[in-house]
Order: structure tokens, then C-alpha cells, then sequence
């Protein structure tokens, strides 16, 4: 009996499904940054500011002041700067820059980070636009978090 160097249809079906098999595992895994949509990109960021933004509040006792909050937020905290690259965290999930500033209600400041979305466009915090305010915590909910620990 002569035996022919070759593959079998059989053999060539085995490995195309071994193959469709890998691509079905793989190829839903390779862009996993990338399907974090603008929305929860921009909410990441804004969530990331806010914290840097107490930082500089507990330091201060103020909020940085609107012209140059960056460099401030960066001045008070630089040791994240090179690890963090915060100039990424002044960006939303539209390459738009996040807008900051102070609001002033009942004599209390709360700092506002605000994206304009994906129109561009400052509609007042309404429309696509996201908004995030950042409260500086009570004296009992520091101490709830830190009991926390």
C-alpha cells in the first residue's frame, strides 16, 4: 500500500474550524479600550479631574482658579503627572477640551466639570452635554472613609 504525501478535505475542514474558533475568541477581545464609548470615556475622565480637583481644595482651601486650573492642579500634585499624563484627563471621548469653573450657591462653591459632547456645542449643561459637579466631602464622610479602610 502507497501512501501520498498530502492533506485530506477532513483535515483542511479540522483546521479552518480550529481557526474560525480562535478568530470567534479573539477578535471580540481586541478592542476593548475602544468600545469604551465617548460617554463613559468622558465620565472617566471628568471622575479622575474631580479627585485631582479635591486634592488641590485640601491643599488650598479654594478651588483653582478657572484661567489656570491645569497648571495649578498639575503645580499641587506634579509626582501624577508624569505617570498619569494628566494633559490626557482635559480631553472627552470627543477630543473636545473639558471645561471647568466654580459655581457659587447658598455661599457654597462647587467645582463643575462639563463636556459639551458630541455637537460641539454648550447647550447648558442640557442636550448631549455632561456635566459632573465636585463637592468637597464632609468632615463625616472623610472619617466614614477612612474607618472604611
Amino acid at each position: 500500500m502507497e501512501h501520498k504525501l498530502g492533506i485530506t478535505l477532513i483535515e483542511i475542514l479540522v483546521i479552518i474550524t480550529i481557526i474560525v474558533l480562535n478568530l470567534t475568541i479573539v477578535l471580540p477581545m481586541r478592542n476593548v479600550p475602544d468600545r469604551m464609548g465617548p460617554i463613559q470615556l468622558t465620565n472617566a475622565q471628568m471622575q479622575r479631574l474631580g479627585f485631582y480637583l479635591i486634592i488641590y481644595y485640601f491643599e488650598n482651601n479654594k478651588w483653582p482658579d478657572v484661567l489656570n486650573w491645569k497648571e495649578q492642579i498639575e503645580n499641587i500634585y506634579p509626582e501624577a503627572t508624569p505617570l498619569d499624563n494628566l494633559s490626557d484627563y482635559y480631553i472627552d471621548g470627543w477630543d473636545n477640551p473639558i471645561q471647568y469653573r466654580v459655581i457659587e450657591e447658598n455661599g457654597t462653591q462647587t467645582a463643575l466639570l462639563y463636556s459639551f459632547g458630541k455637537n460641539k456645542t454648550d447647550d447648558n449643561g442640557t442636550g448631549d452635554d455632561i456635566t459632573r459637579e465636585v463637592e468637597i466631602p464632609t468632615q463625616e464622610e472623610i472619617k466614614n472613609y477612612k474607618a472604611s479602610d
